[in-house]
């Protein structure tokens, strides 16, 4: 049996998609209704999950999001918070830290397509479709090496 072991961590991710509501408001509170703000890629599947951070937490303040803002200004201590996390816990323990977070077997995925000019990858799979945004032009870059080599994507 092959031993599971992380091949690359992005923080500062978002869930994209045209037309995709951001939160949910209901009886005077409101949540981010796509918390993930972490990816670990590791080498049999992928982890989309919520890096807890100073500034609230899944909740919105106004217009809002603590989720938003920790992405525009907190990359840095997100891929901190993380790097602590995967130091403390299993990959077990990390998914079942926030009650959003999960994670897609190589297996259940079908098709991946990426998008220089949104930076995104879309993960495809017999039940739904992920679309998630990354900062940076490297890191979507290491992204198609990595699972390149896994899903014989085109390099």
């Amino acid at each position: 049996m092959v031993e599971e072991k992380v091949l690359m961590t992005i923080a500062g991710i978002m869930r994209s998609g045209f037309f995709r509501a951001r939160s949910i408001h209901k009886l005077g509170t409101s949540e981010s209704k796509d918390p993930e703000t972490a990816m670990i890629i590791t080498n049999k599947k992928i982890l989309l999950v919520f890096v807890p951070v100073p500034f609230g937490g899944n909740g919105i303040f106004g217009a809002t999001s603590p989720t938003n803002w920790q992405l525009l200004s907190s990359k840095e201590i997100i891929q901190k918070r993380l790097d602590q996390m995967l130091k403390k816990m299993s990959l077990q323990e990390i998914l079942k830290s926030a009650p959003k977070n999960y994670a897609i077997s190589f297996e259940d995925i079908k098709k991946i397509e990426f998008s220089d000019f949104f930076r995104t990858i879309k993960f495809y799979t017999n039940r739904e479709t992920y679309r998630y945004s990354v900062r940076e032009k490297e890191e979507l870059e290491g992204l198609r090496g990595i699972l390149g080599k896994y899903f014989n994507l085109a390099v």
